[in-house]
Order: C-alpha cells, then sequence, then structure tokens
C-alpha cells in the first residue's frame, strides 16, 4: 500500500511540475475544493479515489507477481547445501 501512496504523491508532484511549491499548491487545491463540494459529490470523490487506487494496487501486484512467486518458489538447494545441476 505504500507504493499506491507514493503514485498518489509522484501524481501530485508532476501535477507541480516536480517543484515542492508545484506540489503543495496543487495538494492545497484539491483539499479546497474537496472540502468546499456538498456531501454527495464528496462521497463520489471518495469511491473513485479508492477505485483508482484499488486499480493502481492491482496494476503494481501483477508487476510484482513474478518476483513473489519467485520468493516462494520451492528452494533448489538439496539438504546437504548443494544446489542441483540444471539437466541433470
Amino acid at each position: 500500500m505504500a507504493f499506491v501512496a507514493a503514485c498518489w504523491a509522484l501524481f501530485f508532484a508532476a501535477l507541480g511540475e516536480f517543484t515542492f511549491a508545484g506540489l503543495v499548491l496543487h495538494l492545497d487545491n484539491f483539499a479546497d475544493r474537496y472540502i468546499s463540494a456538498d456531501p454527495l459529490r464528496q462521497a463520489a470523490f471518495r469511491a473513485q479515489f479508492w477505485l483508482a487506487s484499488g486499480a493502481v494496487f492491482l496494476v503494481v501486484a501483477v508487476l510484482r507477481l513474478p518476483v513473489l512467486i519467485q520468493s516462494i518458489a520451492p528452494s533448489k538447494e538439496r539438504p546437504d547445501g548443494q544446489e542441483h545441476a540444471a539437466g541433470r
């Protein structure tokens, strides 16, 4: 989930032309618009936010799947500490 938060931070940094002032300006504008919206619009925004966050999470999970599978795959090491040679 930390990667999803980092993706959101990168998104706002890109909107702010990768400057700290631009990042803070866009976050402030975003927060102001959210707070000034009516409750129905806020609910719609929350739904869109969680949907987008879930999509980013799934994309990252699919891209990381080969690494995850490799890390939980059974070891090729024998009990004596030797690795099985390929083709033997």
